[in-house]
């Protein structure tokens, strides 16, 4: 069996899924494999092992370019970034961050990837992976932060949401290294009963 399956961002015409196993393994037998595998035609492409994580392990992300493909996981309270240029390697790069509260990753380049993750502590999180050279920096969006999620901006650059714990989520555009202010997106609920994002 799967755990959840989040989306996975990937070049157009292309669908990628990441996962983690529901069976148990490792050696103390409350670990499972975190998957990644690509959509060919009507059927999964054979599975590429990342890692072995926590069974209870719930909130991953993945991007993939033409050269390079990336994941994350919140694994036993600590954030893991990996990155793999060929099928069944993966090379792990040491990061401070939590990312419980959600992440999202996205392709800006054939080698080059950018992930925010959401921090109970410190709030949005956003890093950079150049080839293998890593940095970060805290966003200042306010409020509650949960599951952002990014999306490709027609117009270039990206769109990324996440729950505010309110009755709308907040939606911001990341272009050209910048970040704009944060939105409102609301829904047209049909009943006047509370609603909150998450």
């Amino acid at each position: 069996g799967i755990g959840l399956s989040w989306p996975v961002f990937s070049p157009p015409g292309t669908h990628y899924f990441i996962w983690r196993a529901n069976e148990l393994t490792g050696p103390t037998g409350l670990e499972s494999y975190l998957i990644m595998s690509r959509l060919l035609g009507d059927s999964l492409a054979d599975p590429d092992t990342i890692a072995l994580v926590s069974a209870n392990a719930t909130e991953y992300s993945a991007a993939v370019s033409p050269a390079r493909r990336w994941a994350s996981v919140h694994d036993r309270r600590r954030l893991r970034l990996f990155y793999s240029d060929t099928a069944r390697t993966w090379r792990e790069i040491p990061v401070n961050g939590d990312g419980s509260f959600g992440q999202t990753m996205a392709a800006l380049d054939e080698t080059t990837a950018t992930i925010v993750w959401a921090d109970p502590a410190v709030g949005l999180v956003q890093g950079f992976l150049r080839r293998s050279f890593w940095t970060e920096s805290r966003l200042l969006f306010e409020g509650y932060l949960d599951r952002p999620r990014f999306r490709s901006r027609p117009r270039g650059g990206l769109w990324m949401a996440w729950g505010t714990g309110r009755n709308a989520n907040a939606i911001a555009v990341f272009h050209g290294e910048k970040w704009s202010a944060a939105e409102s997106l609301r829904c047209a609920y049909r009943t006047t009963d509370p609603y909150y994002s998450y």
